[in-house]
């Protein structure tokens, strides 16, 4: 047989980075794991990102504290993916406030996070708090990209005024569209977004884990960049270049993490062993 039967490398099917944007601070935090199906409950493959909390103190230790804590109680919880992902979440909080009582001056710390889990068997399951984005492109001639998570900001309230015809575009653009409902604190969660029923993927199929920061691209340019047979890492890396070209004024951190569902397990480990694949590059 020739080498079409060859697995694709890792970086073909996930890439994951962030930018700075027009910020002093980076906010965000990104992470992606394999894990060891028959261990987890079927569990494959987590993907999560955070966005710290701007103009508040301690974003960027929330969004590290959240990251760690969720990853850590996903990896130790029970069950399937769809209860691993809701009890870890008390995870990120707990380790967010355990960082906020040893830091008194950090007592409006918080954070957004979306976490997905993809199983062994091609569901992709979710649970997010906040407005980052968690981003679905079928593949084939009929692609189409859908957002599958909620967005807890006050966004969605402002863009249907704007099609109620009782605000302008113009005044969108000014108009207070990233106030959170919403947010990881160290304490109750105020609205939480899970994948219930989950996602069927088919081989082809892209997952898009970014920040708000992404916003600054439309969902047509998003999906251009993100071409079925591209590699995810260079899909990640131009979907960031795209928002950095924009030099949109007071650019946001961005992160993206691109997953590409393959035909067959993940190669390197998904389903095999258990494994760090992504996370952010030294500053």
């Amino acid at each position: 047989m020739s080498g079409t039967n060859q697995l694709p490398r890792p970086a073909d099917l996930l890439g994951g980075d962030l930018i700075l944007g027009a910020r002093e601070r980076q906010e965000d935090e990104f992470l992606a794991l394999s894990f060891d199906s028959a261990e987890t409950d079927g569990c494959a493959l987590l993907l999560l990102v955070a966005d710290g909390m701007g103009g508040h103190a301690g974003g960027a230790e929330a969004s590290q504290r959240a990251v760690k804590g969720y990853a850590e109680a996903f990896a130790t919880g029970e069950g399937d993916a769809a209860k691993r992902l809701l009890a870890a979440l008390d995870g990120a909080s707990k380790e967010v406030m355990d960082y906020r009582r040893r830091h008194s001056e950090l007592m409006g710390m918080g954070c957004t996070l979306v976490a997905c889990a993809v199983t062994a068997g091609g569901e992709a399951h979710w649970a997010s708090v906040g407005d980052s984005m968690l981003l679905h492109l079928r593949g084939g001639p009929d692609g189409q990209i859908k957002r599958l998570n909620e967005d807890h900001s006050a966004r969605p309230e402002y863009e249907e005024m704007v099609r109620q015809g009782r605000m302008t575009p113009e005044e969108f653009k000014t108009a207070p569209i990233h106030q959170l409902y919403s947010a990881i604190m160290g304490g109750r969660i105020e609205m939480i977004d899970s994948g219930a029923p989950p996602v069927h993927l088919a081989p082809g199929d892209r997952l898009v884990v970014a920040t708000d920061g992404l916003e600054t691209l439309s969902n047509e340019e998003i999906q251009s960049i993100c071409d079925e047979g591209r590699a995810m890492e260079e899909v990640a890396s131009e979907l960031l270049a795209a928002v950095e070209d924009r030099a949109k004024p007071h650019q946001d951190n961005t992160t993206v993490i691109a997953y590409r569902h393959p035909d067959g397990p993940f190669p390197g480990g998904v389903g095999e062993e258990s494994g760090r694949l992504l996370g952010p590059r030294p500053s």
